[in-house]
């Protein structure tokens, strides 16, 4: 528990002071990966989608990926769509893709002129689709939610 706590703590400490204040969902508290350094373009892509959450009021989306991610814990997935464009969910950890290093678009994903839902879309394995599916509705039993196969 303390190896965990000290890594979210140095995770943390890579985010400029100034984008952590102006995150109000706080959700750089729950990034499991450090912002890269060495270029402005991570910054400026923290910033621009920080303030595109919360702008639109996205926060409860990512954090309820996050819930489904932990009731998977265990289970491989994939994430796939436009959703890899988005640094936050690389920094997340819900994605493996880092989308500044690979040039991709956020604007697939969000951006200020589209106020949808972001798609974050998951996928697992045919033969464990049951088990997290049983795990999402005995975790959320009385909420509605879309599960497409």
């Amino acid at each position: 528990a303390n190896r965990v706590r000290d890594q979210l703590s140095l995770n943390l400490q890579t985010i400029p002071a100034d984008v952590r204040r102006a995150d109000r969902s706080l959700l750089h508290h729950r990034f499991v990966r450090p912002l890269p350094s060495g270029s402005a373009a991570y910054v400026e892509r923290l910033r621009l989608e920080l303030k595109l959450i919360h702008q639109f009021r996205f926060e409860e989306t990512f954090l309820q990926v996050l819930r489904v991610l932990e009731l998977a814990r265990g289970m491989p997935y994939l994430i796939r769509g436009s959703a890899a464009g988005s640094l936050v969910v690389y920094l997340l950890g819900i994605s493996h893709i880092d989308p500044v290093k690979e040039g991709m678009s956020l604007a697939r994903f969000m951006h200020s002129l589209r106020a949808d839902l972001p798609d974050i879309d998951l996928d697992f394995p045919h033969d464990q689709r049951d088990a997290i599916f049983h795990r999402i509705f005995q975790q959320f039993p009385s909420e509605a939610a879309r599960i497409s196969n």
